[in-house]
């Protein structure tokens, strides 16, 4: 129950103002569209081959499927999409918090070169003032 004085509350988002994951989905799903055609056109661009005709009838080379040369297609469009992803989100993170970001990783950075000078310090030999030999006569 609410009080007479309670701001109303607001049961459905206004339809003017798109949810910001929707958006963020359609933008993912777009991008990995556009990475797919691209993936298509430059596969049919390149044209299977009789090498790779031939390879694919053999079955698989005796070190597996990693042949050199050869990319894959599916591989190659799934890191496209995964780096457009990324560009995607990184274009989305503030500048302000980019830069914390970079500033903490500096600080973590010098904190771990720090701790190896430290390290070092305690590893290398330390140097001891020479020992004062006396000859000592023998009779």
């Amino acid at each position: 129950m609410t009080a007479p004085n309670d701001p109303p509350r607001q049961t459905a988002a206004d339809p003017a103002d798109p949810d910001p994951l929707d958006v963020l989905r359609e933008r993912i799903r777009s991008t990995q569209d556009a990475v797919e055609r691209l993936a298509d056109e430059a596969a049919r661009a390149a044209g299977p081959g009789e090498a790779g005709e031939r390879a694919r009838a053999e079955g698989p080379p005796r070190s597996g499927y990693a042949v050199p040369g050869d990319s894959g297609g599916r591989d190659t469009m799934e890191r496209q999409a995964l780096v457009a992803l990324l560009d995607l989100v990184r274009t989305m993170v503030p500048r302000e918090l980019t830069e914390q970001l970079a500033d903490l990783l500096r600080e973590v950075l010098l904190l771990v070169r720090a701790a190896i000078d430290w390290y070092l310090e305690r590893l290398e030999p330390r140097r001891r003032p020479p020992v004062e030999v006396q000859d000592i006569p023998i009779t």
